[in-house]
């Protein structure tokens, strides 16, 4: 028999909005007893009490529990790796699913860092076998709303009859609502149909014919083009309380559209002068965001509904990507291999070389016109100009507009109102599709949401053109999407956050070149979901209570809401008595550089970051599985309890 005894100032309980100061018991595998002390009885007393115990005195350093990560998916890093990983950021529990692209990624190994459960994922193919695949040990079941890749189907189409099927079985399903428009989505990645070896044979310089052939619309669940509608702005009511001015402001930087703005007064000649092309049309629509005085609002729910419908219209990131389409677009020269083509009209007519004329001349030169002459052919750097289109990520970013995931959650929501299911949403980086889903818990029991911490630390602003490491689907979104995820987050519009963790080698990342046309989706994180959210959280304008509960709830995103949804929050996802002792000991306010356990760790996007949060050890079971950067394999392969 084994005991141990923690001394801690700041142990993490979801029972206080504050780590509590106290003795953590741990007998064998299980916390035997949490005991919580006044704040002034010393450390010595307490080291004197439980000295049958061995204590050990982390006086000055935090108690978590173990993280419990529902998003990994094993692609090209074995197990012995990915739980490596895994154990030195605190993870002590993992829900894997098998690859999405990889048919030979391996699926089993001797050495694990922490305990492993598995994700079973249910398609058209296999749904007709439900009563048997309950049998497979599985902690949830996983559907596609549409294909992730050529290897994995997406689900049935009757989703009424999915959810019934499921819900007698007492599983949660996890769902991936994305349910893109299959032409835009190949204009992204038009080499997401091929397998492997065709992919890294491909060349895409010519990829039209990818977009025409890949993934026929007849058998595609994705949406269709009349599905394709415009996002209206909820109208506001008059109300005293508050204010109804609006505020016009312009933000786009070209300076067609500050003089538009200058020279426009009121707004109504503005809007005529923008209304003849798309892209100027784009414009309008950003300009006309407006700002609003948010003391004027005492529902602080209503404001977030106003501001998540405002980003759904902002287009800005769509306009400056369009705007840089017409940059850099190669040299423009005459073409010796070609004559000037001629109108019918002057076939008569014979073409003279263009020569120079000295500087008193030119301006007569330039009066003198050939009537009736078309211009001269024209060639670009063609090849020059689409290398540099597939490596800017805005290009990429614009081809996948968050509305998808809006609505393949609306269409999971409204089979959902006749019939229950235990719904988990996952793969979450868009704030509309996660403000739906927060609507929708008034009236639809057992919904549940996540997303992923790449999806908050970082924007569209943070990603250099050619870095495919951050190329994920769903994309990472614009600076105000970011900043209103991290408003979700705080007023418990997101229940859990898990790392989305999927390596891929450099060679299919293609990081050389950096074409995010051809590289393969996946993001490199494991290991630092904790610090990088906990990073995020400690702005400089937060104060120290602020933070101190902070903590407390990053224990309930990580451990204690994913173990409720698994069904195994009686033995795991907080400190208490009787379940397991999975245990992180760590400094929240010391700073680290990122440095991956990863195989790969060249594609991992936290390599060489700072971020705050040192992990000094951690107990899986009882056991010391991470101390100060050595491992112990204690991990082992669970079956659903």
């Amino acid at each position: 028999m084994v005991k141990l005894a923690l001394i801690s100032r700041h142990i993490v309980s979801h029972r206080s909005n504050v780590p509590l100061y106290g003795v953590i018991l741990v007998e064998d595998e299980e916390i035997d007893d949490v005991v919580i002390v006044e704040e002034n009885i010393p450390v010595q007393a307490l080291l004197s009490k439980f000295k049958d115990w061995n204590p050990i005195n982390c006086e000055n350093q935090y108690i978590s529990p173990g993280i419990i990560d529902i998003g990994v998916r094993a692609e090209w890093e074995g197990n012995t790796n990915i739980t490596q990983m895994a154990a030195s950021g605190g993870v002590t529990f993992i829900l894997q699913e098998k690859s999405i692209c990889n048919e030979e990624s391996e699926s089993t190994s001797f050495k694990l860092y922490c305990d492993v459960g598995q994700i079973l994922r249910i398609d058209s193919t296999n749904f007709n076998d439900i009563a048997t695949l309950i049998n497979s040990g599985a902690f949830a079941f996983k559907g596609y709303l549409y294909p992730p890749s050529w290897m994995v189907p997406s689900l049935p189409e009757d989703l009424p009859a999915v959810f019934s099927g499921i819900r007698d079985t007492g599983i949660p399903l996890i769902i991936d609502p994305s349910l893109p428009q299959t032409r835009l989505l190949f204009m992204a990645s038009p080499c997401r149909h091929l397998c492997l070896k065709d992919r890294l044979l491909t060349d895409i310089k010519n990829d039209n014919e990818f977009f025409a052939s890949a993934y026929p619309d007849s058998t595609n669940p994705g949406l269709s083009d009349e599905e394709d509608e415009e996002i209206v702005l909820p109208q506001r009511k008059n109300d005293r309380t508050r204010s109804n001015c609006i505020k016009f402001v312009a933000r786009f930087s070209g300076n067609y559209t500050n003089d538009a703005v200058r020279n426009s007064r009121p707004m109504e000649p503005l809007k005529n002068i923008l209304e003849n092309s798309l892209f100027e049309r784009s414009c309008m629509s950003y300009l006309a965001k407006p700002e609003r005085r948010r003391s004027s609002y005492h529902d602080i729910y209503e404001d977030l509904d106003y501001r998540v419908k405002v980003n759904e219209v902002n287009i800005a990131a769509l306009s400056k990507a369009e705007q840089i389409t017409y940059e850099n677009a190669g040299i423009t020269v005459f073409s010796k291999a070609q004559n000037r083509r001629r109108s019918s009209s002057l076939s008569e007519f014979k073409y003279m070389e263009p020569h120079f004329v000295a500087e008193e001349e030119h301006q007569t030169f330039r009066q003198k016109r050939l009537k009736g002459k078309r211009p001269v052919p024209l060639s670009t750097n063609k090849e020059e100009f689409s290398t540099q289109k597939d490596r800017r990520y805005l290009n990429h970013l614009a081809n996948i507009p968050d509305k998808w995931e809006a609505k393949g959650v609306e269409k999971v929501i409204e089979v959902l109102q006749a019939e229950s299911c235990r719904v988990h949403f996952s793969n979450l980086s868009s704030a509309s599709a996660i403000n739906k889903i927060r609507q929708a818990k008034k009236s639809i029991e057992n919904i549940t949401c996540e997303t992923a911490p790449h999806y908050l630390c970082f924007n569209e602003q943070d990603i250099r053109d050619g870095d495919t490491r951050f190329k994920d689907y769903p994309p990472i979104r614009s600076k105000e999407n970011s900043q209103l995820l991290w408003d979700l987050l705080k007023m418990k519009g997101i229940d859990v956050i898990s790392s989305h963790h999927a390596t891929i080698p450099i060679d299919y990342k293609n990081i050389d070149n950096g074409s995010f046309k051809k590289a393969l989706n996946g993001v490199n994180g494991l290991g630092f979901a904790m610090q990088a959210i906990w990073t995020g959280l400690c702005s400089p304008n937060s104060t120290k209570s602020q933070r101190e509960h902070y903590i407390v709830r990053l224990s309930k995103w990580f451990s204690l809401h994913p173990a409720k949804l698994l069904g195994i929050n009686h033995r795991r996802g907080s400190i208490d008595r009787g379940k397991f002792a999975d245990l992180i000991i760590w400094d929240p306010y010391e700073e680290v550089h990122g440095n991956s356990n990863s195989a790969f760790k060249e594609s991992c996007i936290y390599q060489g970051r700072k971020l705050l949060g040192k992990i000094s050890k951690v107990y899986l079971r009882g056991k010391v599985v991470y101390n100060e950067g050595s491992f112990h394999n204690h991990g082992a392969r669970l079956s659903s309890i």
